[in-house]
């Protein structure tokens, strides 16, 4: 049950650019299986952990946009890989409230797929955890 829900918290941050990209084209829309309506009634959450609102996702996709583009600007310069550390650090702690098992797993794998495709890196588990302290 959590699975599905952070599989479908991280399609959803990994798929937004290309919803976006295909809606200024008027095209229609993906859909992501077990999302809407359904996912909400068929999901059982555990007591630790709320189901997400809205509005918690719409956050969830702004700090997505501000990693990629802070990810994206490293990966243009000359990538230094303690100060990228920090940069995202900084950015995530703007952001107290995804500090959830569900959303930290979603974004750790945001950042860890970005910096491998834009920085040619592969960050740590250590490293990865160590965005959120």
């Amino acid at each position: 049950m959590v699975a599905g829900v952070l599989l479908a918290v991280y399609y959803l941050l990994l798929l937004k650019p290309w919803k976006n990209a295909r809606r200024r084209h008027d095209a229609p829309q993906p859909v992501l299986p077990g999302s809407g309506e359904a996912m909400a009634e068929e999901q059982e959450f555990p007591e630790d952990m709320a189901e997400p609102n809205e509005n918690e996702l719409g956050v969830a996709e702004e700090l997505a946009g501000r990693l990629r583009e802070i990810i994206g600007q490293t990966g243009q310069g000359n990538f230094v890989r303690a100060e990228l550390l920090v940069d995202l650090q900084e950015e995530i702690a703007l952001y107290p409230f995804l500090n959830n098992d569900m959303y930290r797993a979603a974004f750790n794998e945001l950042v860890r797929d970005e910096v491998q495709k834009k920085c040619a890196v592969v960050l740590s588990e250590r490293e990865l955890d160590g965005l959120w302290e």
